[in-house]
């Protein structure tokens, strides 16, 4: 063991990513595969006064938008989330912001597509 510690080793991946050979799930699409896209919010702490999924669902290429309403409606909060820690009064966390943005880059609303 000790005669590694210290020593060069070869990586397998290395010389196909740095040529630009490399290949990443985004580099590939398989027949009936979705892609999905996710908003995320610029505020570290907003109120979400409304979403509207009309504009994006009229693009025929959308299969369908999730906003905190449908986040809220079709999951369950997880307990306890990780903003539970040190308040007294513990708040429900869901996969998506729901009612109130609490970070920058919290997921918002997401399409399928």
């Amino acid at each position: 063991m000790a005669k590694f510690v210290g020593s060069r080793s070869r990586s397998k991946e290395g010389p196909r990513h740095v040529t630009g050979r490399g290949l990443y799930t985004d580099d590939f699409m398989l027949p009936g595969m979705l892609q999905a896209m996710i908003l995320r919010s610029p505020h570290a702490h907003a109120k979400i006064v409304s979403i509207d999924p009309s504009e994006a669902l009229k693009n025929p290429n959308v299969i369908t938008v999730i906003t905190p309403d449908d986040v809220k409606q079709s999951t369950r909060p997880f307990r306890p989330g990780r903003y539970a820690a040190g308040l007294k009064r513990p708040i429900d966390e869901y996969a998506g912001a729901v009612d109130k943005v609490r970070y920058v880059g919290e997921p918002v609303k997401m399409r399928w597509n």
